[in-house]
């Protein structure tokens, strides 16, 4: 499915003549795209394929296992149809997505600079010890704890026409922030906003009408 490659300084780049899928650097790692004839400059992986190829990367995710507790450290694994109720959509998110599990994480490398042969380890994993002060959030679900700490997003506003000392019992919408700050600032909404505004942040006077 992912074939290397060495360029000229000895490492280990992905060889896209040869790949049927492409991965995510850094902290998009837990993308996977296929490398799709047609749209991707250098696709291979005919039109008919693709959907063969999603599936096979999926089951190649959970086939995934610790060497020491045979856990597979993958929690979801899905298509990118799939995931908008997770907050990812759009042409730039991979065809597969994935997220880790409590306990494992994925390893920051560079496949386009390339990475150093010697830090990839013999049986895919490497013993990491890490506190919150580390920190991790895109590779995994919104409900799971890393280091014991929660990896949900903060939202603060504060200022006139918002409510003092309120503390909202669920969460806003990361679309919700554009529509909101608009109102607030007495500016026309963006074309493309899919955001609502919501009213129980806001002064009475200035959130009458809202929702």
């Amino acid at each position: 499915m992912l074939q290397f490659k060495q360029n000229e300084r000895g490492r280990l780049v992905i060889d896209l003549s040869k790949s049927r899928v492409v991965l995510g650097i850094n902290y998009v790692t837990h993308n996977i795209w296929v490398n799709l004839k047609g749209r991707d400059p250098s696709g291979i992986v005919e039109p008919e394929q693709y959907e063969t190829v999603k599936s096979r990367v999926i089951d190649i995710l959970y086939s995934i296992r610790d060497p020491e507790t045979g856990e597979c450290p993958v929690s979801l694994a899905i298509r990118k149809e799939h995931a908008k109720d997770l907050g990812h959509w759009g042409d730039r998110m991979g065809d597969v997505l994935y997220f880790f599990k409590e306990g494992y994480s994925n390893k920051f490398t560079n496949t386009i600079t390339g990475i150093d042969p010697k830090d990839l380890p013999e049986d895919g994993f490497e013993l990491v010890l890490e506190g919150p002060e580390f920190g991790r959030h895109h590779s995994f679900l919104p409900n799971t704890t890393y280091c014991g700490c929660s990896i949900k997003g903060s939202f603060i506003m504060s200022g006139p026409g918002v409510r003092k000392g309120y503390k909202k019992p669920f969460p806003i919408g990361a679309v919700d922030v554009t529509p909101t700050v608009c109102y607030l600032s007495s500016i026309p909404y963006p074309s493309q906003c899919e955001g609502m505004i919501p009213g129980d942040v806001l002064e009475p006077a200035s959130g009458e009408g809202t929702k």
